[in-house]
């Protein structure tokens, strides 16, 4: 009894230590704050889930997150995408694909991390100045304590949480919002596409859409379109190719259900017996099946169903039945069967044995 109360301490030690270490990891995951900020999967007010899944309950838009690296981008999916919280600006390379999605009519829109949050989130050092063809990101002063934008085109106000700006130095980026004559969002259109860049990610963030949601600025960022993608991979959140993803891409999953039922068939078959096993009890020694080769089988057989005094005769007659008669002749077979009529029946081995010798001795053929 004492045996079984520790055994019974011990395994609700163990459940208790397992829901508690679930209903914690659960807790995180659903808060989100295990992602970076400005994450589509975050449901705190430094995340963006919000957006999306305002976006996804539209039944003319559709959503989905990209967590493939950006070589890997499957830019046919959709026709405008969301790289939020970026905390550098897109290199060369990068900026050449974003020109080339923008002429086959996608659009990007690419949103930089806000400045001052990142100083009080204290995560990481501030940002100096950037630069890339076309523009320079530099550093603005906050002209007053209000920190918003009034322009009646988006909505009445627009608050802002970074002091940079776009100093726009190619005039195919064009200004559609600024404080103080500091640009905050430049877009360039390239053929039926565009690229979009803004010095603030918070218009889109959880935080806003409660406190001061700016719908008209988020429909003029999604820009008309219906598929839109949020991309996770540039926050380092990317998918690992295990064995169910590579089967998933390559369309393989049929091919492995086939494999799995055909599996499951073939232990199925060798586990169970289609006849029933005999039922368990006490057996005599006449009705014992040995399961064993064929020819133990065989030998069963004839035991069940030929008497010991007529297994000679059976085996004499299954002779003759088979006789070649060149090699035997008629007195040899006489001779068989006068052993055959006069054994006794606990002779029958012995029988069995000088009938051999007699039927395998070869006579004389006559020329």
């Amino acid at each position: 009894m004492r045996k079984n109360k520790q055994k019974i301490v011990f395994l609700s030690i163990i459940t208790f230590f397992i829901f508690g270490t679930y209903w914690l990891f659960s807790l995180q995951f659903e808060a989100g704050d295990i992602y970076p900020p400005y994450s589509s999967l975050r449901s705190d007010p430094l995340g963006t889930r919000a957006f999306f899944e305002s976006c996804d309950n539209l039944n003319q838009i559709s959503t989905e997150r990209n967590f493939l690296p950006f070589k890997r981008i499957k830019w046919e999916k959709a026709d405008t995408f969301f790289f939020a919280g970026s905390k550098r600006l897109p290199v060369k390379s990068r900026m050449e694909a974003f020109n080339k999605q923008a002429k086959k009519g996608k659009r990007i829109v690419y949103m930089l991390f806000p400045v001052d949050r990142m100083a009080r989130l204290k995560k990481e050092k501030s940002i100096g100045s950037w630069e890339t063809k076309g523009f320079t990101v530099k550093k603005f002063d906050w002209k007053s304590k209000d920190k918003s934008i009034a322009d009646y085109r988006f909505d009445n106000r627009l608050s802002l949480h970074s002091n940079r700006y776009f100093q726009i130095k190619d005039n195919s980026w064009k200004t559609i919002l600024s404080y103080h004559n500091y640009p905050v969002i430049i877009e360039k259109k390239i053929g039926s596409g565009s690229i979009v860049m803004t010095t603030d990610s918070y218009y889109i963030s959880n935080e806003i859409l409660k406190k001061n949601p700016t719908p008209k600025l988020l429909l003029w960022l999604i820009g008309g379109k219906t598929r839109i993608v949020f991309d996770e991979a540039h926050f380092n959140i990317k998918a690992n190719y295990g064995i169910a993803s590579l089967i998933k891409e390559y369309d393989l999953v049929f091919f492995f259900i086939t494999i799995i039922i055909v599996t499951i068939l073939f232990i199925w078959k060798n586990a169970t017996h289609f006849i029933p096993p005999l039922s368990t009890g006490t057996y005599d020694d006449e009705n014992i099946l040995m399961e064993k080769d064929s020819r133990s089988g065989l030998i069963n057989l004839l035991y069940r169903n030929i008497n010991k005094k007529d297994l000679l005769n059976k085996c004499m007659e299954e002779y003759k039945r088979t006789l070649n008669k060149r090699t035997n002749t008629k007195d040899t077979i006489t001779k068989a069967e006068n052993v055959v009529d006069n054994i006794e029946p606990k002779e029958i081995i012995s029988g069995y044995n000088e009938i051999s010798k007699i039927l395998s001795k070869k006579e004389p053929q006559n020329n």
